[in-house]
């Protein structure tokens, strides 16, 4: 399976936890600045491959490169579950022309690269029919 389309964002998203708040007056829930910065930095993503189909199911990659690693050792404390949904917003919001409900296999991992190195690369692989959902 050979990938179709390759996007790469010079930032890491952040979590669901930082991506909205909730206005204590009205109750209602806004995005954050965090979030919105991200939206602004993946606008100029680099995009390669051709435009994504509509009613088509896709397999995702979601790669995050960054300092994992605090400085005794141990893990950061970042979900990994939590990176992937303001990528996966952020792809449907800059006109890709899908749905991001069209990803029926999702994979993600978390590459070490050090501090400075942050960046998101997604990479989509088209899948046939008969792999869709049944």
């Amino acid at each position: 399976m050979s990938v179709i389309t390759r996007i790469e964002i010079q930032a890491l998203p952040p979590s669901v936890n930082a991506m909205y708040a909730t206005n204590t007056k009205t109750g209602r829930r806004f995005k954050t600045k965090i979030s919105m910065a991200f939206d602004q930095i993946a606008s100029f993503m680099t995009y390669s491959g051709p435009k994504l189909l509509p009613n088509i199911p896709y397999r995702a990659e979601l790669d995050f490169y960054g300092d994992w690693h605090c400085k005794n050792g141990s893990i950061r404390k970042k979900d990994l579950d939590n990176l992937g949904k303001q990528v996966l917003d952020v792809l449907v919001k800059f006109s890709l022309e899908w749905d991001d409900s069209q990803i029926i296999e999702l994979r993600m991992r978390k590459v070490n690269k050090g501090i400075g190195r942050e960046k998101t690369v997604i990479r989509l692989y088209p899948l046939g029919r008969s792999e869709s959902i049944e």
